[in-house]
């Protein structure tokens, strides 16, 4: 007993592990998104950039220091001609003797500090980069609303798919049943082939739609792993029962992200407009420098080594007083820059305000409408049932009871697209009340 005990925990455990995702909300769904959506993180990193640029920017504010290590080796010292009487006040005059100045080996370290004490150009570009930063991080909540939706639309298809196929698995077996009802009767000779066939129709639609329902639900999980940047399987355990529509305060929508990502290049316009202002503002830089020589005739030989120091410091004001009119026309360019942002922002918020308008009014519709045919598909499998009834106690003959069954499946198709249309609106507001 104990062998086969473990013959099988081996070869259970040799088996193959099969990872597999189980959501049973759409905000597990999303908050996996964030982790691992290469939009969003690529977004996020791009976001990264951007404050590591806007700090590289700001360095101005601190002094720029450097220090120096020099080694020269004077291979042949230049000769320098130099008047005779300056050695020998007999030496007739204009006469001259080359002599040699130096040493051959001539070593030194220093130090240097330049600090922008006060630059509007380097200031405004400072301001512009963390608007920059700003864009970024708009834009970022840009990307994941669009990541959002997709996601969420691949979601609440699946939803739906999954009441689909409980629908047509239930249709399945009704018209196998009564296939099955009709092939005896045609055998009897009570009903027609016409019969027969209605029947048959009713089995091959039940067949196809579950078919293709069992189809499509394939296609979107592999769309939301495709999303979700992921192999494993994915199990969605939400219920179309939790989606039903309720009287919440839908009106309660957050800024679109859209508009502020406009915003925020309204913003960075601006800044870029102060910044080539700043192209005709005065500048005033600070230096100090400190340098320190060895110079000796003998190679690393210190002891004797002349020693030298020099010190600088100085202030240098730069004024701009014509640049080819490089400045007024990067002014006027920064300008209708500007006015053109501006009026994107505007038009975006006229044209998101009245979508966000029209989602408000499809979702009221779309839940009426889902309602509505919630209560009719619920009347129509009473009128099934009692036609049923009236089938088994022999009052109506099989063909009229196909023909009433068909009108269960037209209320059927019916609530299931006003499932659709109603689900399509709320997930779209329910993104619209997320804060990115």
């Amino acid at each position: 007993m104990k062998k086969y005990l473990f013959i099988f925990l081996l070869i259970y455990t040799s088996l193959p592990c099969m990872a597999q995702l189980t959501f049973n909300t759409l905000q597990q769904v999303l908050e996996y998104a964030d982790r691992n959506s290469a939009d969003i993180q690529s977004a996020v990193l791009q976001g990264k950039k951007e404050q590591a640029k806007a700090k590289q920017t700001a360095s101005y504010l601190y002094p720029q220091i450097s220090g120096t290590a020099t080694y020269n080796d004077n291979i042949s010292i230049q000769s320098t001609l130099v008047p005779a009487q300056l050695l020998d006040p007999a030496a007739p005059e204009g006469t001259y003797q080359e002599l040699k100045f130096g040493k051959k080996y001539t070593n030194g370290a220093g130090i240097q500090t330049q600090w922008d004490i006060l630059d509007f150009q380097k200031m405004f570009a400072t301001k512009t980069a963390r608007n920059e930063v700003r864009l970024s991080q708009a834009s970022t909540q840009l990307t994941k609303f669009n990541a959002y939706k997709d996601i969420s639309s691949i979601y609440y298809s699946i939803l739906m798919m999954k009441e689909a196929i409980k629908i047509y698995e239930e249709n399945l077996q009704t018209s196998t049943l009564a296939l099955t009802k009709a092939e005896d009767k045609y055998n009897q000779g009570i009903i027609n082939e016409e019969t027969l066939n209605k029947a048959r129709i009713q089995k091959l639609q039940a067949e196809k739609r579950l078919t293709d329902a069992r189809f499509s639900i394939h296609q979107l999980q592999c769309k939301l792993q495709s999303k979700l940047v992921t192999n494993e399987d994915i199990t969605i355990n939400d219920n179309i029962n939790r989606h039903s529509p309720q009287d919440s305060t839908a009106e309660c929508m957050t800024t679109h992200p859209e508009i502020l990502y406009q915003e925020s290049e309204v913003n960075l316009m601006q800044s870029q407009l102060k910044q080539a202002r700043a192209l005709s503002l005065p500048s005033i830089s600070m230096v100090y420098q400190y340098n320190y020589d060895w110079v000796s005739d003998r190679f690393m030989d210190f002891s004797n080594a002349s020693k030298m120091n020099s010190q600088l410091f100085g202030i240098k004001l730069s004024i701009p007083i014509f640049n080819g009119f490089y400045t007024k026309q990067k002014i006027k360019e920064a300008k209708w820059s500007l006015k053109e942002q501006q009026l994107i922002l505007e038009s975006t918020r006229i044209s998101k305000q009245k979508e966000d308008d029209i989602l408000l009014s499809q979702y009221h519709q779309t839940a009426q409408n889902l309602t509505k045919s919630q209560e009719m598909l619920a009347l129509q499998k009473a009128s099934d049932k009692h036609t049923e009834d009236k089938y088994n106690t022999g009052i109506i003959n099989l063909e009229e009871r196909l023909e009433k069954y068909q009108d269960l499946l037209d209320q059927q198709n019916s609530y299931l697209d006003s499932l659709s249309d109603y689900l399509s609106t709320e997930f779209q507001l329910y993104i619209r009340h997320l804060n990115f």
